[in-house]
């Protein structure tokens, strides 16, 4: 039996653990001075999911780590059990910003659902590099679009 966490509702429909796990570390490249293994490391958010810690932070540009998740996902859905909650990023290539259309945007976002393997996203949280770029608002308006599809 999952453990009652203590959770913070966002809206009426959807909480989340006070902590939640982030996943950069697992990024590839990120290990100072080994690779990491990735069957511990699921089997160490396996555990964080049986103490009811079900939120884990990534971003498309994580490499591997919505991969990573995705395993998780599609191992757990197959078991019958609980699927966690992933919060994933958009962050754009410092040198896409001048050019990211409507295409661009919904590229990524679709390969973010296809590499976490659900049909839709939990959370996208939205970075932009350079302030002095236009086009911040604009993409943010197509995330807005892509959420109401």
């Amino acid at each position: 039996m999952t453990p009652k966490m203590n959770r913070y509702a966002l809206t009426d429909d959807y909480s989340i653990p006070r902590v939640i796990n982030g996943g950069w570390q697992l990024s590839a490249g990120h290990a100072l001075d080994h690779p990491i293994d990735l069957t511990d490391a699921a089997n160490g958010y396996e555990r964080l999911m049986d103490m009811g810690f079900d939120t884990f932070d990534c971003a498309d540009i994580y490499t591997g780590v919505e991969d990573f998740f995705g395993s998780i996902i599609r191992r757990r859905r197959k078991a019958g059990l609980a699927i966690p909650q992933i919060h994933t990023k958009f962050v754009p290539d410092l040198n896409d910003l001048d050019h990211i259309n409507r295409d661009y945007v919904e590229r990524i976002i679709t390969r973010s659902i296809q590499r976490l393997g659900v049909e839709q996203l939990d959370m996208v949280q939205f970075h932009w590099w350079d302030y002095a770029v236009p086009g911040m608002t604009d993409v943010a308006g197509e995330l807005l679009r892509l959420k109401e599809k």
